[in-house]
């Protein structure tokens, strides 16, 4: 298994292959506009899902995967990488280890709902690129029918979502490594994983939260 937590800016290092005078400073603000700008509790949270593809998408990417791009619409990507980067900072705190896992676990259940595999993920991200790559060479070589700015307010948004499906590669690497193995060994997990939590009665109403409505601005 690849640990992607050795790096200590993950996809930071990742936006070193493009053309930097276009691109915001961190990978938090690319994905800015992939957040609700809600605190989101994962260990209670209703998973999101959308329906299975049967095939590709035929654009010119031949790649492009239309389930991927409608799923990576409605995550909260924001505040997932905010969890990821929080175990990071801080590997040893209780609490932000007990939101890793369970936004790992989360995500897994997405993805299974959705019927989607990692590797239909990684196809995406070649598309997308191949994409990116084709817009930069055009910026460098001043072939564009739009007028620059549009160019490039095109380049910019492209970076965003490339930075949105890079980051769900990587967080279904660790959703399908992790999940499977580690159990969270917080104080509050291992109440509810023991016999007095059910002797003292379960609250009566477990049922999840659902995502909030997604801001259109966003």
């Amino acid at each position: 298994m690849v640990d992607r937590r050795d790096r200590s800016k993950p996809l930071e290092q990742e936006l070193q292959r493009f053309n930097g005078k276009l691109m915001i400073t961190t990978a938090e603000e690319h994905l800015a506009r992939f957040g609700y700008g809600v605190g989101l509790e994962f260990d209670a949270l209703y998973p999101v899902f959308v329906p299975a593809a049967s095939g590709v998408l035929e654009l010119d990417a031949p790649y492009w995967r239309a389930n991927v791009d409608d799923l990576i619409k409605i995550l909260p990507l924001k505040e997932m990488y905010q969890v990821f980067m929080a175990t990071l900072v801080h590997p040893s705190c209780e609490e932000h280890k007990h939101e890793y896992l369970w936004m790992l676990r989360w995500l897994q259940s997405c993805l299974e709902l959705s019927e989607m595999t990692r590797c239909a993920i990684q196809e995406h991200l070649h598309a997308v690129n191949d994409l990116l790559h084709d817009q930069q060479r055009a910026l460098r070589n001043g072939r564009f029918v739009v007028p620059v700015s549009d160019a490039e307010a095109r380049y910019r948004a492209t970076v965003d979502y490339w930075m949105a499906v890079n980051f769900l590669d990587i967080a279904a690497d660790e959703a399908e490594n992790k999940r499977v193995w580690q159990v969270c060994q917080c104080k509050k997990c291992i109440h509810y994983r023991s016999p007095e939590w059910t002797e003292e009665g379960k609250p009566e109403d477990l049922t999840p939260e659902v995502l909030p409505v997604k801001d259109s601005t966003n």
